[in-house]
């Protein structure tokens, strides 16, 4: 719930809700071991960060891609590329 309650925050611009509500939900994805969910909490975590744009949040961001990336190639879990070029077309290309 945590996930879709932060990218709804984004959407209306409540940065601290969002992140609030993405750090949870990266907390759970990760203490389940949902890797899939846990990558795509990270790209909203990005998308939140580039849409807020306050100073070092686009170094952040980029960051994030990065890693969401590395991860989603090393795992196999491709599929997450689309969604990062969907959502953050303006990073980590």
């Amino acid at each position: 719930m945590s996930l879709y309650l932060g990218s709804l925050a984004t959407t209306l611009g409540r940065w601290a809700e969002g992140e609030r509500h993405l750090d949870a939900a990266l907390k759970a994805c990760q203490r389940l071991g949902a890797m899939p969910l846990v990558l795509s909490t990270q790209v909203r975590q990005a998308r939140l960060l580039l849409r807020r744009g306050q100073p070092g949040d686009a170094g952040r961001a980029e960051t994030i891609v990065k890693e969401v990336r590395a991860t989603a190639e090393e795992r196999g879990l491709t599929p997450i590329f689309a969604e990062l070029d969907a959502v953050l077309p303006r990073a980590g290309g």
